[in-house]
């Protein structure tokens, strides 16, 4: 355990040092098809609405890629910190600069801007954006190093004191709202799930289809693989991926996809073939 904690650090290190280089497009490629995910899931937790999380997603990736990656390049690699907790944790502060430059900065009620920052960043999380807390727990952990789950808890009982039972209302009211948006949300994804009452060899069919099309996918470079997910997986409009990738670009973005799509069905065909005549 030791051993691959020690490597995964390396691999960061040297990812950080690549994106300091005179050639840093490589790198920042690899950065993005690592964790591209985690950037869009924390973009989730401040809008429902797939062509805004994109926005806040597109915005967080333009600040981290700004003035020679500077923010990521102030991660201490030589810390005890874990890159993934950091790496959310700047993110999510990214989030609310967009979400603060789309609807203005909100003003904290009187009693609220009276607590410490931490109480106050707690109640940012917590009330205004709904984060359960354990994700607010994770997030804070890296500005807060100290933190621990009783604290927080502590913390989320002195914010909820403070709060008249209207303001609980509508806080309870407005959750309500961002749960049924995430339901709506999880349920068109349910409604693309094979049908479960397909027979098994069918099944078995869709697995191994689905096996060889990762295999495919694995074969691409790098920048294939992060233009086929951002535009399939990530949902990301050619738009967006131009403004990312290409300079605004579209017809060219366009193009670069079709050829990852071309490459990737060569690669499919060439699996499937193998595998038929492995059995």
């Amino acid at each position: 355990m030791t051993d691959d904690h020690s490597d995964d650090k390396r691999a960061k290190a040297d990812l950080l040092r690549r994106l300091s280089s005179a050639d840093a497009g490589p790198a920042w490629v690899e950065f993005l098809e690592h964790y591209a995910s985690l950037i869009m899931s924390v973009a989730s937790q401040f809008e429902y609405e797939q062509d805004r999380i994109n926005d806040c997603f597109l915005y967080a990736c333009e600040q981290l890629n700004d003035n020679g990656f500077r923010r990521l390049l102030k991660f201490d690699t030589t810390g005890k910190a874990s890159f993934h907790t950091w790496l959310g944790s700047v993110v999510f502060n990214l989030c609310v600069d967009w979400h603060r430059r789309e609807y203005g900065r909100a003003t904290l009620l009187p009693a609220i801007s009276a607590l410490p920052a931490f109480d106050q960043a707690v109640y940012r999380m917590v009330i205004e954006q709904g984060m359960d807390k354990e994700a607010c727990f994770q997030s804070l952990r890296a500005d807060f190093p100290d933190l621990t789950r009783e604290l927080l808890a502590k913390a989320v009982a002195r914010v909820y004191s403070l709060l008249t039972p209207r303001q609980r209302w509508q806080i309870v009211v407005r959750n309500r709202g961002r749960k049924r948006a995430r339901s709506s949300s999880n349920q068109e994804n349910l409604e693309r799930l094979p049908d479960p009452a397909m027979g098994p060899d069918r099944e078995a069919q869709k697995r191994q289809d689905l096996e060889t099309l990762q295999a495919a996918m694995s074969h691409l470079p790098a920048d294939q693989r992060l233009l086929l997910r951002l535009r399939f997986q990530e949902g990301l409009t050619l738009k967006k991926i131009a403004q990312l990738k290409y300079h605004g670009d579209v017809n060219g973005t366009w193009r670069h996809i079709q050829a990852a799509m071309e490459a990737l069905f060569r690669n499919f065909g060439r699996a499937s073939a193998a595998k038929k005549r492995k059995n």
